[in-house]
């Protein structure tokens, strides 16, 4: 009945394919009918290629068919026309030429051929199409297949659509139905099936195993196939059952699933690691549902069943079975706790017996598996060799098991675990190409390369991986079944079917298998051969191949080929004492060429190294020589003869010597040879005598002049190079484009391309010199499909690889991709920051105002206009602080911060989010990273009052108090809670210095501290206080009343008392593409340094703070900028600039340059090698300068090495003493190498130069201790000449913006430093003073929000410039840093400003300037007076040196000390009264006396105008009331002399200060003033009054009048100004008005 059916459904079928096949045949009479008519043409004229059977249609050739078909807006995977291109097809007809032969007589070779009904064997096809076949062309098809007899899949016959392609495949064809295929309608190739091959029979062979008709000496020839060996196969398991590895003889071998029940069993244990239950006693026989594993035993030691096709390398060995990767996870997702346990087991196994004496424990173990890497080829390069796994394979070497463990398959340099063991055996992978024969054999493109990354330990050879190559492609060995089990049906089992693979897996057994044939042959002869004697014989027994790599280490490994092809003929022969074929050891010659090995192929250029040893056995040789001739193709035309003949029986162009007998280096044990492959080894491929090859002569020669036979090897010299045409550079391009170029080169094989460094893929192969020894140059070409890569510039590279596996050079272009319709690509960039009151906030109390600040990137290629943002949270809507908002534009490749605000008045945890273009209406085509989401908790605000001092809570008026001026302090409280807090006193307090006392200020009350129910109330106090010296103040203020928590009630603080002022304030007016990025002062001037648009300019600022010059510097900054103020008056500017190469590759070196005070500029002169961005660069630059030596130091990124990636940072300098000269500056040195930073990670360098030395703080990632990743501070120094600095020493965690200044103190040289330490609540900032060997403490303030810092080095002190957040925002704060010859001083804490960001501080002889950003970029300065000469003010110190010890308040102490002279005190009012009323007139009176000295200027005061009169006097030297006395003039005339002359130094100037000081304190103590009334005001003695407490006190008494500052007139004999100079010792001035310098 089904037979029925099928006829019955055949019929018609039968009469639809003939009317089809009518179509064609009307379309080809058309075609002749119509030529000329002007109908478009459909076929051509057959093209006729020697050789090949024509393509026959009856009795006549076939016209070619244009294959030009109409897709009719049908489907299709391929570019139009693309099939035009299919080979082998010479005559360009569509039909493959194989078939051709085969429909001209010859027979198919497809393996699962049948007989057909037209009694020819049936091929395997596949057939292309047009468009993508559907429903119709698929019965087409069939029907003519069943026309002509195909058997159809119910017969076991193959057919598939497949999906990527326009391809239908069919295997068990007739012959005869291939012409009526061929006419069916859109058919456009009919392609025959390759056949793959070849498998295990011809990788075992070609390893010199088994025998073969190629190589005659092999292993399996001497009786040797790993007989006693057992191997550890640790994989996916092995399915032991299949008739390759159930039992050695292959006899009764029928699938059992009992390992045990064989009488010659093959398998011994086995172990499953992947489950916990697992039996440890070896009894478990874990199967293999993956394949891999079952593959990889078959390879190392399957016997091949009984055919003996397949065999392994040793099918004598033994198995033991070790499962580590689970079935679903393959070779490449098993977490690495089953390989350990694998290798554990294995361990503890190395000498069980399996019950059978000649298979005892485990002497090889074969590991085709790896740890695989991150993502993208360069994410890492493995291991180094001290992972836990490559541990435990030293571990199972050191008990004596071979480990042999393959290198992986990513096609880059890496070294995963276990390959990277030092104890491994690790096996990179070869192509076969199809042949026994070795000489053709390259590394697979997959198989990764070394060396190994360095263990650092004494042993470099360890590094060398891979140790050796064997066959990795197209390896048959035996099948697992890995179909799943049905419930209800019987396990399947493997039976003796075979598969091929690709792999280092696949190399890898054959190895382990070689090395087990190795240990038989050893233990017949009674040798013990050692894991570390293994692995010695297979790298010396290996055919060498590839140039030399590691000439230093060995002087025949190579990256890719290890030491060599494995060669298991040799490695037997090596231990049984033989000599090898391979010319191991030649037998005709003592001496012996390692390398070159004949037919190897050397580039023109490079430097080649000719090695070997010499056999002194038998002839005590001493030396060997080596000799190079150019050999020629035999050429005999010359002369032309009379009779037309050419020649004369000789060679037109004889062997020429391109080098003469040359004594080679080294030892006779290990001679060597360097030589230039020179470019005239290399003759171009159309000349007339075209080059054959280089031979080389290498002999011995001993004492008396006896020389051996020589060692002949030869080899061939190419260029090797690749270039592109088109695309042209920067070209736009969209769809597919043709790429094309040249390629020079040797055995030319395929361009490869990539695109932004990823993937090698095939761009096409090449043919034109592909031949066995073909050399030259070929155009080449193909189509690429751009939409492969994203939109945008992208790095298009390729690269020929020649037959050898060698790769050319890469010839790189850029491209811009626009494939996409032009649409904004918005999306978040970073986290959406949240602040209170411009700090980070994690949560807040509920009312609070919170900004959310947050990044919009547009990665689209179109501009995007009016964006909506908006935020979703609960709370109050503010009309002042708005929770959405437009960005007016944002264009594309662009960002923009948005602020929005949040009034959380809603306690609890809330879900926010917030929405870019919720209703897209900008046309973005992915809208899942429009939103961004999270979580934030609101507290409820506590309800009493929380009262704190909070940061910023004190501040100073003047911002920096002047030195003897009052200044006033003002302390803020602030109440967090609701709640009023009423009734609280604030005492302020001095800390007395030296002692651990503090000094009562005063006392101020407080009515009420106001609650809130949005961020906090607060409240002021004000006290007033005065200080003689500059440095720091330390005070503390203490809070009391009720509610005042203990915890919270005091703060101290510090106070900077310096001798700065504040003058006045501008804006710093810039384009509006213009930003600074560096100030430096530099005489009276100031220069900005500004970037536009990628250019790097200066600008001269005036005095009055406007902007005057600009000067480009570069047009191609590259980001990086140091500036340095130099002694001699010039400012000094280093930078990183930008080049481009005529590739389009960008490369960046660093520049310098010197610029006056107006910003002229000197020639810019480049410095260090000039590297690739994607490859490195140069950052962190800092200069530094002692005694004219100027020290450029900076950070050198390095990703790229020898040409494999690796991202080391090293630390360099180079010095000049003249800079503006490029020649004299040094090149450049590495101190510190493998710093673990990275710029977008780290600041710049913080140096200084002392007595030689360089002192820097760097930083440095770090996870040590907390094990915590962090960013730490360290510090080193060292000789600028040293290579590597052994001092370094971390100081700071966290760390950021550190800054390094020095002071001389006495002589003495101090280094202070001071850095950032967290960031946001938690910042602080970290100072300390150290003699360089930093045991001194660090000391810490709290600066939350701090971001920057800034140094000044000022004669006596550093100038320290901050910004953190305070409850005033965004604050700027100025602290000093001094030494007053005991104990280094700290005073951190002024409150400057409130203008924003701090971006730079700069300082010239007359100012400094403090540079801010606010938050809407405007950019603010702020300019300060420096060395501003404070009024002196000795009676009010010395005043205050007398009630220094009086107990109480000030206004008690001044109480005490009134009453105890009150009667001095009304004495000394009468006289002065009597002293006013005779000067009444005069409002100022000048006494002079003939010897007086000293005149002292009084300030009168009048109550109702409180003018000033000066009253001067001269008191005569024999006044009882005042006498000045001087010192011996020496030492101060000495001082002054040298000072006056230039030879003067801040030391000297200190000096010469504290001098005057301890001078004019002198002069007080011996005559301190009385006090004086003021004129016209009686002034009673105030009644006693009585306290609350009933206690008596001293009557107040007016406050005592200070006597006025010493001062003396000045006047310039330049300009002739008058002037009052306050300083009574100096002796030289400088003009305000006109700077001249005279003496007084």
């Amino acid at each position: 009945m089904l037979n029925q059916q099928n006829q019955q459904s055949r019929t018609p079928a039968f009469l639809l394919v003939f009317l089809l096949l009518l179509v064609p045949c009307t379309a080809f009479v058309s075609s002749q009918e119509n030529v000329g008519s002007g109908i478009e043409k459909t076929h051509a004229p057959a093209i006729l290629v020697d050789g090949l059977p024509p393509l026959m249609c009856g009795d006549d050739i076939c016209e070619r068919p244009l294959r030009e078909y109409d897709r009719d807006g049908r489907y299709a995977t391929r570019e139009y026309g693309s099939w035009q291109a299919y080979g082998p097809d010479l005559d360009w007809n569509g039909m493959d030429d194989r078939l051709q032969y085969i429909l001209d007589g010859e027979e198919s070779i497809s393996p699962t051929a049948i007989i057909g009904p037209d009694g020819k064997k049936t091929v395997a096809i596949v057939v292309d199409y047009a468009w993508h076949p559907t429903e119709t062309e698929i019965l087409q098809l069939k029907n003519v297949l069943n026309l002509h007899g195909w058997v159809g899949e119910e017969q076991g016959a193959w057919f598939s659509q497949l999906t990527s392609i326009d391809s239908l495949v069919v295997d068990k064809v007739p012959v005869s139905a291939l012409m009526d295929i061929y006419f069916l309608d859109g058919v456009v190739v009919v392609e025959m099936q390759n056949v793959m091959v070849p498998t295990n029979d011809v990788a075992t062979r070609a390893m010199m195993a088994r025998e073969s008709d190629v190589y005659s000496n092999t292993v399996f020839g001497q009786g040797i196939n790993g007989h006693g060996v057992v191997i550890a196969v640790l994989d996916t398991g092995v399915d032991n059952e299949h008739r390759s590895l159930n039992d050695f003889d292959d006899v009764g071998d029928d699938p059992d699933m009992d390992a045990n029940s064989y009488s010659d069993k093959k398998w011994f244990a086995g172990y499953d690691a992947t489950s916990a239950g697992s039996n440890t006693d070896g009894s478990d026989d874990p199967d293999d549902g993956n394949g891999h594993g079952t593959h990889v035993a078959g390879s190392a030691l399957g016997t091949g069943d009984s055919r003996g096709t397949h065999m392994g390398a040793a099918p004598g060995a033994g198995l033991v079975d070790i499962k580590v990767l689970s079935d679903s996870g393959g070779a490449g997702g098993t977490n690495s706790q089953a390989s350990l346990a694998g290798l554990q087991w294995m361990i503890n196994n190395v000498d069980t017996n399996w019950g059978d004496s000649d298979y005892v424990g485990i002497q090889v173990a074969s590991m085709s598996y790896g740890s695989i890497g991150g993502p993208g080829p360069f994410t890492d390069e493995g291991d180094n060799g001290t992972s836990a796994g490559a541990i435990l394979v030293n571990s199972a070497t050191d008990a004596g098991i071979v480990c042999v463990v393959a290198i992986g398959n990513d096609g880059s340099k890496r070294v995963p675990s276990p390959a990277s063991a030092d104890g491994a055996i690790t096996v990179g992978s070869l192509d076969y190409n199809k042949t026994i024969s070795r000489s053709d054999d390259s590394v697979s493109t997959f198989s990764n390369w070394g060396p190994r990354l360095s263990d650092n330990d004494d042993d470099d050879m360890d590094e060398l991986k891979p140790d050796i190559t064997s066959y990795g492609t197209n390896i048959t060995s035996a099948s697992a079944y890995t179909l799943p089990i049905i419930p209800g049906v019987s396990e399947g089992m493997a039976d003796n079917q075979y598969e091929s693979k690709d792999g280092t897996s696949m190399a890898t057994p054959l190895v382990s298998g070689v090395v087990a044939l190795m240990l038989e042959a050893a233990d017949e002869r009674g040798v013990d051969l050692s894991p570390e004697d293994v692995k010695r014989i297979l790298r010396d027994s290996s055919e060498q191949r590839g140039t030399v790599d590691e000439s230093g280490l060995s002087p025949r490994w190579n990256k890719t080929y290890g030491f060599g092809i494995i060669d298991a003929a040799c490695a037997v022969d090596v231990i049984n004492n033989r000599v090898c074929d391979n010319g191991f050891r030649a037998p005709t010659t003592d001496v012996n060429v390692s390398f070159p090995v004949n037919g190897t192929w050397l580039l023109s250029g490079d430097t080649t190294r000719i090695s070997g040893d010499v056999n002194t056995s038998d002839v005590d040789y001493t030396s060997v020589e080596v000799y190079l001739e150019h050999h020629f193709v035999y050429v005999d035309e010359l002369p032309k003869n009379p009779d037309g003949t050419r020649g004369d029986n000789k060679h037109d162009k004889p062997p020429i010597m391109v080098m003469n007998w040359t004594a080679a280096r080294g030892t006779v044990d290990n001679w060597f040879l360097d030589v230039l492959v020179e470019d005239s080894w290399v003759v171009a491929s159309d000349a007339k005598y075209p080059d054959e090859y280089i031979r080389v002569y290498a002999r011995a020669i001993d004492d008396d002049g006896n020389v051996s036979n020589p060692a002949i090897r030869t080899f061939e010299v190419s260029r090797m190079g690749v270039s592109i045409q088109n695309p042209t550079l920067r070209e736009v391009i969209e769809g597919s484009v043709q790429v094309t170029g040249e390629v020079e080169g040797v055995e030319h094989d395929r361009i490869e391309y990539q695109v932004d460094g990823g993937e090698w893929k095939l761009g096409t192969t090449l043919n034109g010199k592909s031949g066995n020894g073909q050399d030259g140059l070929d155009e080449w070409e193909f189509t690429w499909d751009s939409t492969e890569a994203e939109d945008g510039a992208r790095d298009f590279s390729v690269r020929m690889v020649n037959k050898s596996g060698l790769s050319s050079p890469l010839a790189t272009r850029t491209f811009n991709i626009d494939n996409i319709p032009p649409a904004p690509g918005l999306r978040f960039l970073g986290d959406v920051a949240i602040f209170d009151q411009q700090l980070p906030a994690e949560t807040v109390y509920s009312g609070s105002l919170l900004e959310l600040k947050f990044n919009v990137f547009n990665g689209g290629d179109k501009n995007a206009e009016d964006i909506l943002v908006r935020l979703n949270a609960p709370g109050e809507i503010s009309e002042i602080y708005p929770s959405q908002g437009l960005i007016p534009l944002l264009k594309k490749g662009e960002s923009v911060e948005v602020t929005l605000w949040w009034l959380a008045t809603v306690a609890g945890v809330h879900d926010v989010s917030i929405e870019l273009d919720p209703n897209n209406v900008q046309g973005d085509q992915d809208l899942d990273d429009n939103v961004f989401s999270f979580t934030y908790e609101i507290l409820e605000r506590p309800s009493q009052p929380l009262l704190r001092f909070l940061p910023g809570s004190t501040t100073t008026l003047p911002n920096i108090p002047i030195i003897n001026q009052p200044y006033e302090i003002k302390v803020r409280v602030d109440n967090l809670g609701s709640e009023d807090a009423i009734s609280l006193t604030v005492n302020l307090e001095r800390k007395i210095p030296g002692i651990t006392g503090w000094l009562d200020i005063d006392e101020k009350s407080i009515i009420v501290v106001p609650g809130a129910t949005s961020t906090s109330g607060h409240a002021d106090v004000k006290f007033t206080d005065i200080h003689p010296d500059k440095g720091p103040v330390l005070y503390r203020a203490i809070l009391s009343g009720d509610g005042v928590e203990l915890e919270h009630n005091t703060v101290e603080f510090n106070v900077a008392v310096s001798d700065i002022q504040f003058i006045g304030e501008n804006t710093l007016s810039l384009s509006d593409e213009e930003y600074p990025v560096a100030f430096a002062g530099i005489g009276k001037s100031t220069l900005v340094f500004t970037e536009t648009n990628g250019e790097l300019h200066v600008r001269s600022l005036s005095s009055d703070l406007t902007l005057q010059t600009d000067t480009l510097i570069d047009d191609n900054w590259a980001g990086e900028l140091t500036v340095f103020e130099r002694s001699d008056g010039l400012v000094h500017a280093a930078w990183t600039s930008r080049v481009e190469n005529q590739q389009g590759s960008s490369f960046n070196d660093v520049a310098m340059t010197s610029f006056s005070e107006t910003g002229q500029m000197l020639p810019v002169h480049h410095h260090l090698t000039p590297i690739k961005i994607s490859e490195g660069q140069y950052w962190g630059l800092d200069l530094a300068e002692e005694d004219g030596l100027y020290v450029l130091s900076g950070y050198y990124r390095n990703i790229s090495t020898g040409g494999s990636w690796t991202d080391t940072t090293s630390i360099f300098t180079i010095q000049s003493s003249t800079p503006d000269i490029k020649e004299n500056w040094s090149l450049p040195i590495n101190h510190l190498v493998n710093i673990d930073i990275h710029p977008d990670e780290g600041d710049s360098l913080s140096t200084v130069l002392l007595e030689g030395k360089l002192h820097v703080l760097y930083q440095e990632l770090r996870d040590d201790i907390s094990g915590e990743e962090r960013v730490g501070l360290m510090y080193s120094r060292g000789d600028l000449t040293s290579n590597d600095w052994s001092y370094k020493l971390s100081v700071g965690d966290y760390a950021s913006s550190s800054q390094l200044g020095i002071l001389d103190v006495d002589g003495e040289d101090m280094i202070f430093a001071a850095w950032i330490e967290g960031e946001g609540r938690t910042a602080q900032i970290a100072h300390t003073a150290t003699k360089g060997n930093w045991v001194e403490e660090i000391h810490k303030v709290e600066a939350p929000g701090s971001t920057q810092i800034e140094f000044s080095k000022q004669s006596d002190s550093i100038d320290v410039i901050y910004d953190e957040i305070t409850v005033y925002s965004r604050t700027i704060r100025y602290g000093l840093m001094t030494d007053d010859g005991k104990n280094p001083a700290f005073a951190l804490g002024n409150v400057i400003g409130n203008n924003g960001d701090l971006i730079g501080y700069s300082t010239n002889d007359i100012d400094g300037i403090v540079y801010t950003e606010s938050e809407t970029g405007r950019i603010s300065m702020q300019k300060f007076a420096l060395n501003v000469e404070a009024e002196s003010a000795e009676p009010k110190s010395f005043l205050e040196q007398l009630l220094e010890p009086l107990p109480g308040s000030e206004s008690t102490k001044k109480l005490i000390f009134f009453g105890i002279l009150g009667a001095i005190s009304l004495l000394f009012l009468t006289v002065m009264a009597t002293l006013r009323h005779s000067h009444k007139e005069e409002e100022e009176k000048i006494f002079e006396v003939e010897d007086a000295d000293v005149a002292i200027m009084v300030t009168v005061e009048e109550d109702s105008t409180h003018s000033e009169d000066e009253l001067v006097a001269t008191l005569s030297p024999s006044s009882t009331e005042f006498v000045i006395e001087m010192e011996e003039p020496t030492l101060l005339d000495t001082l002054e002399a040298k000072n006056a002359s230039g030879d003067g130094s801040a030391r000297l100037n200190r000096r010469m200060q504290r001098k005057q000081e301890r001078e004019i304190a002198e002069i007080v103590s011996k005559n301190p003033p009385m006090p004086m009334p003021v004129p016209g005001q009686n002034n009673p003695l105030p009644l006693a009054t009585t306290p609350l407490d009933g206690e008596q006190v001293l009557p107040l008494l007016p406050p005592l009048p200070e006597l006025p500052p010493l001062r003396r007139e000045a006047t310039c004999p330049s300009c002739q100004a008058n002037f009052v100079v306050t300083d009574m010792m100096r002796s030289q001035l400088e003009c305000p008005i006109c700077s001249e310098k005279f003496n007084l």
